[in-house]
């Protein structure tokens, strides 16, 4: 459930359009393809090397758009597997035409419409902290089309009321939205202290200009999507869970936003699921640490195929 400032690591004096920049570089450098296209009273906006091997879709979290989510995963992945990165509604330029759509689920079936759009009918799924909450569902829904699923420092299962209090209680806000959907540079710094052990040092610059480009257009829709998942708590954590597919789980060792506790429970209740600590990160250790988590990861898509 959090947006992907990793790239601020790169300058001290970056602008949010430099960063942009690179990393939509990044992205093509890998043959990553862009496009929007209308399906289904849906824009979806999504990123598709349109290769001819093994499919696997990555789900970003909550905040930015998906291409700050996985920039740091994409030359790794794209050798070996099609990579498709979908944003998900109200993220990017993914929306619906209309109407609104909070629901998680109409962020699964979005995602099942992109697919079949694409004639992908088989494919592994990686989710992160809200996205990892959309590909359970999907690998739920429809356990046929799945060849993998990973997820990370997902609130899956056994996320409750007392995480979301810690939350505001440790970074000092009154309501999960008002962390998720900071209005100002001073809640984005609140945000990388989460997601990062060793935040950097951002220009105010850049926290206002991130903040104008990813958050203003959407706030509002993102906020209550939030709203919704919180109603919506309840029924996810009565749901049963069984994969028939090999899973990986993998976590920050100091997320406190999605606990490693969380993570532990998870692994114990899906038996035979891999389960993997990456030291010295908190909640986006495919950022902080990407070398290891893109061995971990690629280690187990290649035991799969």
């Amino acid at each position: 459930m959090l947006f992907l400032l990793h790239v601020l690591m790169l300058t001290s004096c970056s602008t949010y359009r430099i960063a942009n920049h690179h990393v939509t570089r990044t992205f093509e450098r890998s043959g990553m393809q862009h496009d929007v296209v209308t399906i289904n009273d849906n824009e979806v906006d999504y990123w598709d090397t349109q290769a001819d091997k093994p499919v696997l879709l990555l789900i970003h979290g909550f905040g930015s758009s998906a291409s700050f989510q996985w920039f740091k995963q994409i030359k790794a992945l794209e050798k070996d597997y099609r990579i498709i990165v979908p944003n998900l509604l109200y993220f990017g330029d993914s929306k619906p035409l209309s109407g609104t759509k909070y629901d998680l689920q109409q962020q699964v079936d979005m995602l099942h419409d992109l697919m079949a759009f694409l004639k992908v009918d088989r494919l592994h799924v990686c989710g992160v902290s809200y996205g990892g909450l959309v590909a359970a569902e999907w690998a739920r829904q429809f356990p046929h089309s799945m060849l993998s699923l990973t997820l990370f420092d997902a609130p899956l299962k056994f996320y409750d009321i007392t995480d979301v209090e810690a939350i505001c209680t440790k970074y000092g806000t009154q309501t999960v939205q008002d962390f998720f959907v900071p209005e100002n540079g001073k809640g984005m710094k609140k945000l990388l202290s989460a997601g990062f052990r060793k935040p950097p040092a951002v220009p105010a610059v850049f926290l206002e200009s991130f903040l104008e480009a990813q958050y203003g257009p959407n706030a509002e829709h993102l906020k209550k999507l939030l709203v919704q998942l919180q109603s919506d708590e309840e029924h996810y954590a009565r749901m049963n869970y069984g994969f028939p597919c090999p899973v990986l789980l993998i976590w920050g060792e100091g997320d406190d936003i999605v606990g490693v506790n969380r993570g532990n429970q998870l692994h114990r209740y899906l038996i035979g699921s891999e389960f993997y600590v990456i030291p010295k990160t908190k909640h986006l250790p495919n950022l902080e640490r990407p070398k290891q988590f893109n061995a971990i990861f690629l280690e187990f898509l290649n035991g799969v195929n």
